[in-house]
């Protein structure tokens, strides 16, 4: 199934005004409030960050938990149970991705970006039965970007890099 719809048929050409993690600033970032406040302010678009870990994609920036949960240590070495119970702030849960996609409306762009790694191919599996949505896959793993068209992805895909070079300009 098709998982796209062209961005110009949802998002003005220029500017696109998208919440980076939701609203972060306003709200915990790559919260379920955090989300719902970035579409409130009329964004046109709402970026996120997934990683992998107990067969979920959890919707968080870090691969630690420190800095924006209550909770200390890697997402991959705490338990389901530990997670699901987390304070994200101000009593926002880490969400899962399949929890913000049925928040994001279809007609604004989600840009989903592959923060951790083996996230390619599960946000493939993840999307192939979503209606069709504005959708941007992005990462600065660019290894997650070949697995998640190797899985199957349709969604259009953005290359992130830390600075401009060759080989950025060659992807």
């Amino acid at each position: 199934m098709n998982t796209t719809v062209p961005f110009d048929r949802v998002i003005p050409p220029v500017p696109w005004i998208v919440g980076h993690r939701g609203a972060a600033g306003l709200a915990p970032e790559n919260t379920l409030p955090g989300i719902r406040r970035g579409l409130a302010c009329g964004v046109q678009g709402i970026e996120i960050d997934v990683h992998w870990a107990h067969e979920i994609l959890w919707v968080l920036h870090d691969d630690t938990l420190s800095r924006t949960t209550n909770l200390q240590g890697r997402l991959d070495t705490l338990s389901v149970e530990q997670l699901n119970a987390a304070d994200a702030g101000a009593g926002a849960r880490i969400p899962r991705l399949t929890d913000v996609l049925a928040a994001v409306p279809g007609n604004s762009l989600l840009n989903i970006e592959l923060k951790g790694q083996r996230t390619g191919a599960p946000v493939a599996h993840a999307l192939e039965a979503e209606a069709p949505r504005a959708l941007l896959v992005t990462s600065f793993r660019w290894e997650e970007l070949d697995a998640y068209r190797a899985a199957g992805g349709s969604a259009p895909i953005g290359v992130l890099a830390p600075r401009l070079n060759d080989r950025v300009l060659r992807a």
